[in-house]
């Protein structure tokens, strides 16, 4: 109550300068908000992804359409059902008469969606958002196909070639397509190769430092195939006679549950020489351990100690909690 009977004055407060400053420079960037939201978009994994189109199509007046058969994508011979029971990667790679041909595991993630003028504003952008994020994988995934192409027959690291983000973008330039997009995309874009293997995309994308430790792998992977009885003997014999721990990899990863691994089978012995000298013989007693030697390439490394035995159960434990399972050559069934 003032003095002057006035009745009671109501403060006067100021806006917080940050919270206004932040709201007028939305307000003045139109096109910052649906970018912001498109980057976000690009970044959904497929699964997330794949919901979020099929509420903005059930929510739409293409839902009825769509779900009566008649929105079809074009050359879908399976009329718009599910190509393959998997909703975890983008699609499968498939080598038909000598040609690599992509195959995605839902039509969802191929259509290009009708906007119509008189939709709501919300909607329509929605759409333009999901046809984009489809125009784009589609392009990086089969620019992927044809520039790898010898990687996606053989499935060797070592057939990678060395690319870039940036080179990439000069080969296969797109409309809306930069850095920061091909970046975000290729960390969601998970395919499934010839032979059942699953991949990122960004896995293709090698650095030349990498391209060329690839290429020293198969070098040494050469030489080893071309080792005299005489040779090899000198190998072994500057393994030592001594008890340690031995790990065997492989010229290719194998899949495990949760992280794959180069790593097929983790041992010791108190003779780290006359064990890995076994390895050397015609036929393997570990059956698992011999087939992985006829398609490929398998390596040793050793270290020697004492503790072997309480070493070899430590790293099978870290093995099992990285990875989700025991070595290839580790579990029940196969022997040491």
């Amino acid at each position: 109550m003032n003095r002057d009977g006035g009745g009671i004055r109501k403060r006067e407060t100021k806006p917080r300068p940050g919270r206004r400053a932040a709201r007028s420079r939305l307000q003045g960037n139109d096109s910052l908000v649906p970018r912001i939201i498109l980057s976000r978009l690009l970044e959904l994994p497929i699964q997330r992804y794949l919901r979020f189109i099929e509420k903005t199509v059930s929510n739409s007046p293409v839902s009825e359409s769509f779900f009566r058969g008649d929105l079809v994508r074009k050359g879908d011979i399976s009329g718009g059902k599910d190509l393959f029971s998997s909703k975890e990667v983008y699609g499968r790679v498939v080598v038909l008469d000598d040609h690599l041909s992509l195959f995605t595991t839902r039509p969802f993630l191929e259509y290009e969606f009708p906007v119509e003028l008189d939709w709501s504003p919300g909607l329509a952008a929605s759409f333009r958002w999901i046809n984009t994020r489809n125009r784009l994988s589609r392009h990086i995934v089969l620019a992927l196909l044809k520039y790898q192409r010898k990687f996606w027959t053989t499935e060797d690291e070592t057939d990678l070639r060395p690319l870039t983000q940036q080179q990439f973008l000069a080969l296969y330039p797109a409309p809306f397509l930069d850095a920061s997009r091909l970046s975000r995309l290729i960390r969601v874009l998970p395919l499934l190769t010839p032979r059942g293997n699953i991949i990122p995309a960004r896995r293709l994308f090698v650095s030349r430092r990498r391209f060329l430790s690839y290429q020293i792998r198969r070098i040494l992977h050469a030489e080893a195939r071309f080792l005299t009885d005489r040779e090899i003997q000198d190998r072994l014999r500057k393994i030592p006679a001594a008890a340690g721990v031995y790990e065997i990899s492989s010229s290719r990863r194998a899949q495990y549950p949760l992280i794959p691994s180069d790593v097929v089978y983790l041992g010791s012995s108190r003779c780290l020489r006359s064990r890995l000298r076994n390895y050397t013989l015609p036929r393997l007693a570990n059956p698992r351990l011999e087939a992985l030697r006829r398609s490929q390439q398998l390596f040793v490394r050793f270290v020697s100690t004492r503790k072997f035995q309480f070493l070899e159960k430590q790293l099978l434990a870290e093995f099992r909690r990285m990875h989700g399972q025991l070595p290839l050559g580790n579990r029940l069934g196969a022997a040491s």
